[in-house]
């Protein structure tokens, strides 16, 4: 099977429940042009229109699923195979053996702005405790000391927790508009079983799978070679500090996906896993490129549909299967 969006704001006729892309078991013709559809042939399927089948042309380009709490309907049997048999196009969606998987995306740097408000708090909590003893040391003079000498302020590492969950947000927005452009899957703050870690976006395209960090800092991205004369030491910069150990991060992410998604495939080869830092909010030089850095992308937010649109193999039946073996794999954060 394949996947549909359940949004308010998509055209009715293609967004009724049990709407998605099957795997022909028998011919059909295109409820729209008329085309001839063979056996084995994706198609768009439509329970509600008494099993209607239409050509995947036909579908309107202003219809894209809305993936922010997409539905993923399972193409697999629990074999894993991703050839198995598929509901024939007259066969009423009740009657449907193959099981779905409701679930909703995610939400961009919702994990680390659970983190940052529960800093925030023991911030406050010190803060408070820390009036008392004052006052209680100095009943008289106990408020003006504390008019000149109070901080206010967060910590800085809790700060930063705000920070990144902010910078996560104004990237997973761009990632949903450019799912919704194509027809992709996102899914957002995945947490890495096993570890304390998470991937902040998860991209599933035509090009393959996507595992992209978003960072919020500041000052201007550099590539810099360190090596001197007679080697090569490239070096990731950003507002003159080195920030090279965020590649292996991503590098470790990538590795995990791997493993998530190692089978076959409509086209026998395990789908390519790319990484991608995204800073937002840094400084770029004029007319600046994305670069690679140990074949990682590094970019900024307006640049991720470009990269993520590059053409590749997966069709949408494929693309459907892999996302929901990462939301087996990578549950929310």
């Amino acid at each position: 099977m394949a996947s549909i969006a359940e949004s308010p704001g998509s055209p009715k006729s293609w967004n009724q429940p049990g709407f998605r892309i099957i795997r022909l078991k028998r011919a059909g013709r295109c409820a729209v042009c008329n085309a001839e559809l063979a056996v084995k042939t994706e198609a768009w399927y439509d329970p509600a229109a008494k099993g209607k089948v239409y050509c995947l042309g036909c579908r309107p380009n202003d219809s894209r699923p809305d993936t922010t709490h997409m539905s993923v309907l399972v193409l697999a049997e629990p074999d894993g195979n991703m050839d198995s048999a598929v509901p024939d196009s007259g066969r009423p969606a009740s009657e449907t053996p193959t099981p779905e998987v409701q679930h909703s995306n995610g939400v961009a740097g919702a994990s680390a702005r659970r983190e940052y408000e529960r800093r925030h708090i023991k911030d406050g909590t010190h803060i408070e405790a820390h009036r008392q003893s004052v006052r209680a040391a100095h009943p008289v003079l106990g408020g003006i000391i504390l008019a000149f000498t109070e901080d206010n302020r967060e910590r800085q590492s809790t700060t930063a927790w705000r920070t990144g969950s902010n910078g996560e947000q104004t990237v997973g927005q761009r990632l949903d508009t450019w799912a919704i452009s194509i027809g992709g899957y996102v899914l957002h703050d995945r947490r890495i079983p096993g570890t304390r870690a998470n991937i902040d976006h998860i991209a599933v395209a035509p090009s393959g799978i996507w595992a992209v960090d978003a960072k919020k800092y500041k000052g201007q991205v550099e590539h810099v070679d360190k090596g001197g004369w007679f080697k090569t030491d490239l070096r990731l910069k950003v507002g003159g500090r080195d920030q090279t150990k965020l590649v292996s991060g991503v590098l470790g992410q990538m590795e995990r996906l791997r493993v998530a998604v190692d089978t076959r495939t409509d086209s026998h080869q395990p789908p390519e896993v790319h990484g991608m830092l995204c800073f937002v909010e840094a400084e770029w030089r004029l007319f600046p490129k994305p670069f690679t850095h140990d074949g990682v992308i590094i970019c900024w937010p307006a640049a991720l549909a470009k990269l993520l649109n590059q053409s590749g193999p997966l069709g949408p039946v494929v693309m459907a299967e892999l996302a929901r073996r990462i939301i087996q794999a990578f549950p929310e954060a």
